[in-house]
């Protein structure tokens, strides 16, 4: 038996009814969410060959997971919303002061833990992120309407579907259909910037890139958009044709003609009629670096 304060981290453990007391496992990694608290029973890898049922929630240090044995942070790839929390200069934080509005729940069909929560100044939940359990990372879901609850029910033969309350007070099945509440779904992806070269000084100069992805003639095209030195904002290099006869994947090349030190690129695609709109697969750049790029001081 786990026991969970807003604190500490108790279990309830012995070898016989006589031998059975409680063992403090942390003093600083206490549920501050009581309805993030989920169960992951399809035993989770926690190293090669090493499977357990583990019990996942937010704590004020970010989103742990407990197997029976140890505590493992699972955030470190979003731990900013746990390290800026009281950043009032960032929007990308958890609330301070909603933290215990938070929920949490387990989708057993795809298995993924869902966490969402009230980010910047809201205090409504209004930021929802999943943890993949068998990829063990973290993808963001910006729905047009913020999931308040969810859970998984299962019919009388046993199938198994995942539902959300939505902020306008119904209940939708998740993972069902091409749209949200009868929203088109806009998937979007974009990757990290980063040099061409080895030295982060020298700027590059971006003739073409190519993108094989899987083929999908239902949501035929993608925007493909190309990320200069870390703007926020991107060049769009056209729309991307996924049908293709006959193939599995494609492979379209693009005009960049670019020059820059870092590079980025992104796509966004806005689909009603496909489960799966964008799968990019990926992507290779033609380039020439032609000059080092730094700050002198003449004297």
């Amino acid at each position: 038996m786990i026991l969970l304060k807003k604190d500490e981290v108790w279990i309830m453990d012995g070898s016989n009814p006589d031998a059975i007391r409680p063992f403090k496992v942390s003093s600083q990694y206490g549920i501050t969410g009581k309805y993030t608290l989920a169960v992951c029973d399809i035993g989770v890898e926690i190293s090669a060959g090493v499977n357990k049922s583990v019990a996942i929630w937010q704590s004020s240090n970010g989103i742990m997971m407990f197997d029976n044995g140890s505590l493992i942070t699972l955030s470190g790839d979003i731990d900013n919303y746990f390290t800026d929390m009281y950043n009032t200069d960032k929007a990308e934080r958890l609330n301070p002061n909603a933290v215990e509005k938070s929920i949490g729940f387990y989708d057993p069909l795809n298995k993924l833990y869902h966490w969402c929560f009230a980010a910047g100044t809201s205090t409504t939940l209004n930021r929802e992120w999943v943890y993949d359990i068998i990829r063990k990372k973290w993808f963001r879901i910006d729905r047009t309407k913020y999931l308040q609850a969810g859970n998984y029910v299962q019919d009388v033969d046993g199938n198994t579907y995942t539902y959300g309350c939505i902020d306008t007070g119904y209940v939708e099945r998740l993972n069902y259909g091409n749209t949200f509440d009868g929203t088109d779904i806009t998937s979007t992806f974009r990757l990290a910037d980063k040099p061409l070269h080895t030295s982060m000084f020298t700027e590059s100069d971006i003739r073409k890139l190519k993108i094989i992805g899987v083929v999908n003639s239902s949501a035929a095209t993608f925007t493909l958009y190309w990320y200069a030195d870390s703007s926020s904002t991107g060049t769009s290099l056209g729309t991307v044709d996924q049908s293709q006869t006959g193939m599995r994947v494609y492979q379209r090349p693009m005009d960049v003609n670019q020059k820059a030190v870092f590079n980025g690129v992104g796509g966004v695609c806005v689909s009603n009629d496909s489960f799966h709109a964008c799968e990019p697969l990926a992507i290779g750049y033609l380039y020439k670096n032609i000059r080092l790029q730094t700050n002198r001081r003449e004297s």
